[in-house]
């Protein structure tokens, strides 16, 4: 009878004060709740969150005045050694560059040496700097704010670097420019010897000489300017009467080529009669005396 009414007490979650203690503890006894995981501190990432990627700020082109020229190459940059035939001084390049393309041209030269360099170009952002072996940022010549003739006595033996490119404005826009660039090394500081430059120019003279565009055109005069490098090596530009330039290369005394970079351009000759040069570039043609290319 006892065991009946403890189990309906129980059952009934009643306690006497005998039997208080067995009872509670049968009483309050409950199915095992699994625990719960601990909480996350409120600094802690979420796990299936993946944390935000640190935001990139948006790549600049390289510079042509301070891309790396070293290896590896940096985007957009060639490298092309430029090499002399026997027995010249000069070289011409003709060359193409689009958007933030620049090409480093590699010329091997001695202390005390002349380095001098011309670019031709249509087009108004297209420009060189010339630094010195080892350097690959800083520039001893910037064609941007110094024009497209170079000319310096060399103080280091080694490579030197021509770089050749396009104003980042012009870059970006995707813009192409055409080039011709000529490259002379002589020895000694002078190989013109005295020859003055004409004053505000970078020509050793300057004058007119005859010219034509050809298709009927009749012969005129050209205003021209002069860059004498010694020996018969000199360029002579030449403007006519509407604007349009060219450019003509001389080596020893003789023509040996033009600023072909033009696209109505289709041939180059040259002929000697006495002490007169007649170069016929394409339809054009000009009469270069010996006094131009040699001086007095």
């Amino acid at each position: 009878m006892l065991d009946r009414t403890l189990l309906h007490s129980v059952r009934l979650g009643a306690v006497t004060l005998g039997f208080g203690t067995l009872i509670a503890c049968t009483a309050t006894k409950a199915p095992q709740v699994p625990e719960e995981a601990p909480e996350l501190e409120a600094d802690a990432p979420v796990a299936d969150e993946a944390p935000a990627a640190a935001e990139q700020p948006e790549q600049e082109p390289p510079a042509a005045a301070s891309a790396d020229a070293d290896d590896p190459l940096v985007e957009g940059q060639r490298i092309e050694r430029v090499a002399f035939d026997a027995g010249s001084t000069s070289a011409t390049i003709q060359g193409r560059i689009t958007g933030q393309e620049f090409v480093d041209y590699k010329v091997g030269a001695r202390k005390g040496q002349r380095m001098t360099v011309d670019l031709t170009t249509e087009h108004t952002a297209n420009y060189f700097n010339v630094m010195e072996p080892g350097e690959t940022s800083v520039a001893t010549f910037i064609g941007s704010t110094s024009g497209g003739h170079y000319e310096g006595v060399l103080e280091e033996t080694g490579d030197y670097t021509i770089r050749v490119y396009l104003m980042r404005s012009a870059g970006r826009r995707g813009e192409e420019a055409r080039y011709t660039l000529k490259v002379a090394v002589a020895d000694g500081p002078a190989a013109h010897g005295g020859d003055a430059k004409v004053a505000g120019t970078d020509f050793h003279a300057t004058g007119k000489v005859p010219c034509t565009k050809g298709g009927g055109q009749p012969t005129t005069q050209c205003d021209f300017g002069v860059i004498r490098e010694g020996g018969g090596t000199a360029t002579v530009h030449v403007t006519h009467p509407d604007g349009t330039k060219r450019a003509l290369y001389f080596e020893a005394g003789r023509a040996t080529g033009a600023d072909t970079s033009h696209a109505e351009m289709d041939g180059f000759a040259a002929s000697r009669e006495g002490d007169l040069t007649t170069v016929v570039v394409g339809k054009e043609r000009y009469e270069i005396p010996d006094v131009v290319v040699m001086g007095d």
